[in-house]
């Protein structure tokens, strides 16, 4: 009897062990949805390994880059979609850049031994008459007429506005008259800017140029303005569509000489900078223009001038580049072999100077300028032709880019021009002498 119980016992343990063991190793429905609710503990997120190719490239938009920002032909804004981390350029015509003003204190720096030949008599600028438009990038110079007059000729350009609007309208102020007034004169042909020209006596050549409102294609038209006949005629045009060149009258030859400037699209702020030279004889113009020798460092908004028989195209720019491409390049042209010569180069880069470049004593001057940085100055430079070397003069009343500047019998006159202080209409002149 006790071994029955004993067997009774046992077989309640082993029972209980039993059911012990199948609860262990089963899962309920309750705990199935509960591990159906259970997330998986989040993974560290990192920072995505930025590489060029992860980078954006957005695309080109048609208008002159950064360093390239050009004061006459500022595209329309970047239209692209950009990051908004990224700020896009400003459209560069439209805004015009802050600048410091040049601290006129400083002394003047000579370039290499002082030419001594030239140098102001007045201690300071006198204002003269203003011009009758706000204006930059005009045609122009001294006139000398057969009765002995000097006519300050101002000729199109651009009004200084955000809109870069051209003008034909032309005048002449006769500087020799102590309360000159601006004469009105037949207007050009065509709204150019940018013409290369070249003033000989009481007649002015212009040569190519930019085309209405900017950015306007480059044009090969040439003309001639003769105060005499108080009127324009067409000369043959340049065999290429070029605007910012320079041109030199070859007395010797009687004969005009284009060089360089920039090739470029209606609605296009970049060109291409021509390494074309040509030569048209005054006498058989019929012959039209003839090649000649490619200049060594092709530019645009670079001048021409004529000293005593001998010819320079100096400063200039790269393209559209006004930030860092402004020329320091000096290259005289040997019109007996059919070559070109580099001379001393400009102390600073200088761009800009079309029409405010002239022959004075055995030299030659340069008022203001645009310099690297797109930044205008106010500095008057001089060029020994004789002894081949710079220096500086003194200071513009203002810091200028495109101003029209010529000499009188004692004195420089100036009118228009993109600066400050003041607005592009202000007129000023200053008496040097020779020794």
């Amino acid at each position: 009897m006790l071994f029955i119980r004993f067997l009774l016992f046992l077989s309640l343990i082993l029972s209980f062990q039993w059911k012990a063991a199948a609860q262990e190793g089963s899962t309920t429905t309750d705990e199935v949805a509960d591990s159906s609710s259970i997330q998986p503990s989040p993974t560290p997120v990192t920072a995505d390994v930025i590489t060029e190719t992860s980078i954006p490239i957005l695309p080109s938009p048609d208008v002159a880059p950064p360093s390239a920002v050009i004061e006459d032909a500022q595209g329309p804004p970047n239209s692209a979609s950009t990051p908004p981390e990224v700020t896009p350029e400003p459209s560069p015509v439209f805004v015009h850049p802050v600048v410091t003003p040049e601290p006129t204190a400083v002394p003047p720096v000579t370039s290499g031994e002082n030419s001594g030949s030239v140098k102001f008599v007045d201690a300071e600028w006198s204002s003269q008459a203003n011009y009758p438009l706000p204006l930059l990038e005009s045609a122009g110079g001294m006139l000398r007429t057969k009765d002995g007059k000097n006519l300050l000729m101002v000729a199109g350009g651009y009004f200084d506005n955000a809109d870069l609007h051209t003008t034909k309208e032309a005048y002449v102020l006769n500087v020799d008259e102590e309360k000159g007034v601006w004469e009105r004169v037949p207007d050009m042909p065509r709204h150019l800017t940018h013409c290369a020209q070249v003033l000989v006596e009481d007649r002015m050549y212009l040569c190519g140029g930019f085309l209405s409102k900017a950015p306007g294609r480059s044009v090969g038209s040439c003309y001639m303005f003769s105060y005499g006949e108080r009127k324009w005629e067409t000369i043959p045009k340049l065999p290429l569509a070029v605007g910012g060149g320079g041109m030199v009258y070859i007395s010797q030859l009687d004969s005009l000489l284009f060089s360089s400037g920039m090739i470029r699209q209606q609605d296009e702020w970049h060109g291409i900078d021509s390494t074309h030279s040509y030569m048209l004889d005054l006498k058989n113009m019929g012959a039209g223009w003839v090649r000649k020798a490619d200049i060594p460092n092709p530019r645009n908004h670079m001048s021409g001038v004529s000293v005593l028989g001998r010819y320079f195209f100096v400063g200039g720019q790269k393209g559209a580049d006004e930030e860092s491409g402004n020329q320091r390049s000096v290259h005289e042209y040997d019109y007996s072999n059919d070559k070109w010569i580099e001379k001393e180069s400009i102390p600073v880069p200088l761009g800009h100077i079309s029409a405010s470049t002239f022959q004075y004593g055995r030299g030659f001057i340069t008022v203001a300028g645009i310099t690297d940085g797109r930044r205008p100055i106010a500095k008057v430079h001089y060029y020994d032709a004789v002894k081949n070397i710079w220096s500086e003069l003194g200071f513009y009343p203002r810091q200028v880019q495109s101003v029209v500047c010529g000499p009188s019998n004692d004195a420089i006159h100036c009118s228009t021009g993109r600066g400050f202080p003041g607005d592009a209409s202000q007129s000023y002149f200053r008496r040097l002498s020779t020794e």
